[in-house]
């Protein structure tokens, strides 16, 4: 704490404190949507500092069972350790990005957050974060970017002529699929919806704890969804939530059987890049899988940090020691 500053005080609490990150996408209406029915395993909850009475900062986190092996790529050590975890305590939300903490960011509450987290978790993490997080004690390792499409006017006409052509024969390929853009979830296909969202999680190489059917149901009124029909039998979606002129391309889903015959993945970005234009938002977030073809779309990576700290001194020495294997792979950044 520097000289002079009174010191801070956190209240816990498991309400979403109302005006929780007004200027953000995923602000205070979608973390009080996504509790702990909508992401079975997550316990969720604020700390709320202040300073001399008066607040100062609103530091989100959630606490979960954490296995070792989550984020390493399919091969023998990911086998090797098999169910192996630690009960981890992590600043941020799980399905955003970007990690965010509404106030102001200093050594001493970063210190504050740690010393009332570690009676909960044996590991404090802090995900999506900026390089220079003022976060003394924790380590720093590279997590993987963000591709951010920034949008323009007349966005399809500014790219290369080969990259246009290279668009148009996707676009070609998918001609067979028809769109509609929907306000909220649509009731009758919840069913496919997360039978889709659930097929595409199991082809991805990261194991991460899957979204429950209830996180649709609870974020229905913040989004839109991009729907793919082909011969009238939906085939794909994309989630979206928007807010002042920016929007989150959240999750996807996609009928297997079809998807890669008509380039539904393809066709549904496009059509998502499509409607951002239409309602002249600014930028997307497009998520942090899929690199190579988001770049092929313009797509820049923003850099994005974890950060985390073990209880215990020996751990958090071998923890550090080898937090490389932690780190997105060049193959996985492709």
């Amino acid at each position: 704490m520097a000289p002079g500053l009174e010191p801070l005080v956190l209240r816990h609490t498991q309400e979403t404190p109302a005006g929780f990150l007004p200027d953000e996408v995923l602000g205070e209406a979608f973390y009080a949507a996504t509790k702990e029915s909508a992401i079975p395993g997550f316990d969720f909850g604020y700390l709320v500092a202040t300073r001399a009475g008066m607040k100062v900062a609103t530091v989100p986190y959630f606490l979960t069972d954490f296995k070792v092996n989550t984020m390493l790529e399919d091969g023998w050590l990911k086998r090797l350790l098999g169910n192996a975890g630690f009960r981890m305590a992590c600043v941020g939300h799980p399905c955003a990005a970007f990690g965010q903490i509404d106030g102001e960011v200093t050594p001493d509450l970063m210190k504050a957050v740690y010393d009332y987290l570690k009676k909960y978790a044996s590991v404090i993490s802090v995900k999506g974060f900026p390089i220079d997080l003022l976060a003394p004690g924790f380590v720093r390792i590279v997590g993987f970017p963000v591709a951010v499409l920034y949008l323009h006017e007349n966005f399809w006409c500014s790219m290369s002529a080969s990259r246009r052509r290279n668009l148009q024969r996707k676009r070609k390929v998918s001609r067979a699929i028809q769109f509609e853009i929907s306000k909220g979830l649509p009731q009758q296909h919840l069913e496919d919806i997360f039978k889709f969202y659930l097929t595409t999680c199991e082809k991805s190489s990261i194991d991460f704890a899957p979204l429950s059917k209830e996180y649709f149901i609870s974020t229905s009124a913040l989004s839109h969804y991009v729907l793919a029909y082909l011969n009238g039998k939906l085939v794909g979606f994309i989630q979206t939530i928007c807010h002042n002129k920016a929007m989150v391309a959240g999750y996807i889903g996609l009928d297997q059987q079809h998807s890669r015959e008509h380039g539904v993945y393809f066709s549904l970005v496009m059509r998502t890049i499509d409607f951002a234009i239409e309602n002249k938002y600014e930028k997307i977030e497009m998520g942090e899988t899929h690199y190579y073809f988001k770049k092929a779309l313009g797509c820049k990576l923003e850099p994005n940090y974890v950060y985390f700290r073990h209880r215990h001194k020996l751990a958090h020495a071998l923890m550090s020691v080898f937090s490389f294997l932690f780190e997105p792979s060049a193959r996985e950044l492709m």
